[in-house]
């Protein structure tokens, strides 16, 4: 089985263009509020360890562009109501640089790292850089965040971040530059390498590079740990999911292989659970058959269901069905008291709604709610313009 090696630092990609951070603005003004945006997509989802809930989402513009910034929202009654546009990330001037792909995620010491990407020269460009904030004191009212950081240079996109049992983390940012022209010569694709930190993310340094696979187009992928020690990677594919491992820590990765299940060409869920279960959140069924005749094609953005699996991937038991309607991009963590939260996203250009569940494992091995936190369709936040569509 060939393996992919990891470039010896972030140098090996590094662009001569510098890339500023955007304005952090805590106090937006009356142009992001809900009524004045008509474009919305790509959540992400954290609690922190006295019970707030954030979520950061993308918007701006009449879609993906550079008119793009990030938004960053809170609640503090589980979800129930929510705050206008809290934080806004977003360029100054007329530059034309796309803030994106927003995600919260609440470190294990309890500090809340805000993360984005930013695209100079569109998705495929040489400059797209990956940065953070982190905010030491999430729970408190005066909190306290960090001066932007750029963890990487030439990678972008960042889904759920792993922290492994030796206490390390790995960020699975992808790799979407593509060198050549469609014409004089073909276009090859950079393959993508997670981001590994030894030290609770004062430094980083890139993992092994995963090839690019038959069929693939936008590498999205999520990571976890076996109980050996090894690790899993399931990532996007137009039609299944891809699987690699990696048995150094993600210095290297086997072979990009199907999965043999059905799914849709977009972003999924996948994630290790408190109990060491291992959690798929995907849209429409397990198998093939079963999936055509539910939704008419394996291809739709539809039918959220999430499933467990106890044998580390092995079979997948359950089947939650979070959202029967139009719905992508969903992004999933747990909570320290188990609970589990994914956030997606509906009608990224009439009026667009992010949305999230909030479920347990026994909830998902009933295949309906069981337990009385649970809840699903619940509004984080909708604009109130609509976008020409695409």
């Amino acid at each position: 089985m060939r393996r992919w090696h990891a470039c010896a630092s972030l140098n090996s990609i590094r662009s001569t263009m510098s890339n500023k951070p955007p304005r952090v603005l805590f106090q937006p003004g009356p142009q992001y509020a809900d009524e004045n945006r008509c474009f919305g997509y790509v959540s992400s989802i954290a609690r922190t360890p006295g019970g707030r809930l954030w979520c950061g989402f993308t918007s701006g513009g009449e879609g993906e562009g550079n008119l793009n910034y990030g938004l960053v929202v809170y609640s503090d009654d589980d979800g129930r109501t929510w705050t206008p546009p809290h934080i806004v990330l977003d360029v100054e001037g007329t530059e034309r640089i796309r803030t994106d792909h927003i995600v919260v995620w609440t470190a294990p010491g309890g500090e809340l790292w805000l993360c984005w990407s930013q695209y100079p020269l569109g998705l495929n460009g040489f400059h797209s850089s990956q940065w953070v904030s982190v905010c030491s004191n999430p729970d408190a009212a005066n909190r306290h965040w960090s001066t932007p950081r750029q963890i990487a240079e030439g990678q972008n996109f960042l889904t759920t971040p792993t922290v492994r049992a030796d206490g390390s983390w790995i960020f699975p940012t992808g790799c979407w530059i593509l060198d050549g022209e469609e014409i004089t010569k073909p276009r090859v694709r950079h393959p993508s390498r997670p981001l590994l930190t030894r030290d609770g993310g004062r430094t980083f340094e890139l993992g092994g590079a995963f090839l690019p696979a038959h069929g693939t187009d936008y590498d999205e992928y999520m990571v976890v740990e076996r109980a050996d020690g090894g690790l899993v990677a399931l990532n996007r594919h137009r039609t299944s999911i891809l699987r690699c491992e990696s048995c150094d820590g993600g210095r290297s990765w086997s072979e990009q292989q199907p999965l043999g299940m059905p799914h849709t060409n977009s972003r999924f869920v996948f994630l290790k659970l408190q109990s060491g279960a291992w959690l798929l959140v995907k849209h429409g069924t397990l198998d093939w058959v079963s999936d055509m005749v539910e939704r008419h094609d394996n291809r739709g953005r539809s039918h959220l269901t999430a499933y467990l699996s106890f044998d580390e991937g092995l079979s997948w038991r359950g089947g939650l069905l979070l959202e029967e309607r139009d719905c992508s991009y969903p992004f999933g963590m747990q909570d320290q008291e188990g609970t589990i939260y994914v956030s997606y996203e509906r009608q990224r250009w009439n009026q667009p709604e992010i949305l999230f569940a909030r479920f347990t494992e026994a909830d998902v091995l009933a295949g309906q709610p069981t337990s009385p936190q649970s809840a699903f369709r619940r509004l984080i936040n909708k604009a109130q313009g609509i976008a020409p569509s695409p």
